[in-house]
């Protein structure tokens, strides 16, 4: 009974003194008077400067239907918090700059977070494993940095006037949902946005290019502040063309010359004539019915529309033309 009151007795001890060590070296970045719902200062009180740099890793679909790309992005967003207190002994005397946490330290610290925004998005998720795609690293100036993955469905304008040698332009904007130039500035984080050299060899039906803009204020006359930071950048999609020349136009054109060529036919063959014209105008036709069913509908006349007409005119009047000469 005394042994089992002993062991009891010990054990209590040993949990009393690892809480104390726990306690000791939990991380509480928090000094009194914290507000999470006030932004930071920047030097002399000027707006908070927020860094954001995103690294486009491929490019999964372009729905030229629904008008959308999805991206897979990493995302990183830095900013200085200088009412933060950086533990002494937080990084064990190392000659590392920043450590690493757990994305949770947000949330159980309560910090204060900026609103980056991408504009034109119509979802946006992220994975997990273990934990989420995402980390957390602090640095000795009290910067932080967070950065996630995303899977993201982004709206974009097409037009297909010149299709199939139409160019799409896609615009990947970051802005603030709330803050004005006055509260906050956006800048790009180290090289800004860059785009996986892999992303040519995953885009079959297009050759992309990727341009950064260096604009970091927007105006609106709608918005709440007239004023409010942004970043901007454009991706083009130019269609790689070279199979619809093989597939459609080259076929098309044949059609075409065979049509003409009856001409040289005897005068006498008559069933002959007639039936090589009606075919090859069916088979235009035929053809054109599948480049539609393909390609996504549009309320206008494209480039591919306009070929189509002018061939199937050219085997209508060849025809016609037969008509009028057995006349």
């Amino acid at each position: 009974m005394s042994l089992m009151i002993l062991w009891r007795k010990e054990f209590i001890e040993v949990v009393i003194l690892c809480s104390i060590i726990v306690s000791t070296y939990s991380l509480n970045l928090i000094p009194e008077g914290y507000d999470p719902h006030i932004r930071p200062n920047g030097p002399d009180g000027e707006p908070v400067v927020v860094g954001i740099s995103l690294v486009i890793n491929s490019i999964n679909e372009v729905d030229e239907r629904e008008m959308s790309i999805v991206l897979e992005v990493y995302i990183r967003v830095a900013w200085h918090d200088p009412r933060l207190v950086i533990p002494p002994n937080l990084y064990n005397d190392s000659d590392c700059e920043d450590i690493p946490l757990n994305n949770e330290i947000i949330e159980d610290l309560h910090l204060w977070l900026p609103d980056p925004t991408i504009e034109r998005v119509q979802d946006m998720h992220s994975a997990k494993l273990l934990q989420g795609f995402s980390g957390v690293r602090l640095s000795r100036d009290a910067k932080i940095m967070w950065g996630k993955w995303f899977l993201i469905n982004l709206r974009c304008a097409m037009f297909f006037h010149n299709f199939p040698f139409d160019m799409q332009t896609c615009h990947l904007d970051i802005s603030s949902y709330f803050y004005g130039t006055s509260d906050m500035l956006f800048t790009w984080e180290g090289n800004g946005i860059h785009a996986s050299p892999d992303i040519p060899k995953l885009l079959s039906n297009y050759i992309f290019t990727f341009h950064q803009e260096n604009v970091t204020s927007c105006y609106s006359v709608n918005y709440i502040n007239d004023q409010y930071p942004c970043l901007k950048s454009v991706m083009t999609f130019t269609r790689r063309y070279r199979s619809y020349m093989m597939g459609v136009y080259f076929p098309s054109f044949i059609f075409v010359i065979v049509a003409w060529a009856s001409f040289f036919w005897p005068p006498d063959a008559i069933p002959a004539r007639t039936v090589l014209l009606i075919t090859t105008l069916l088979a235009t036709i035929s053809l054109y019915a599948g480049v539609q069913q393909i390609t996504p509908p549009t309320n206008y006349t494209r480039a591919i529309d306009n070929w189509f007409f002018a061939c199937i005119v050219a085997i209508a009047s060849a025809l016609f033309q037969y008509a009028v000469i057995l006349q």
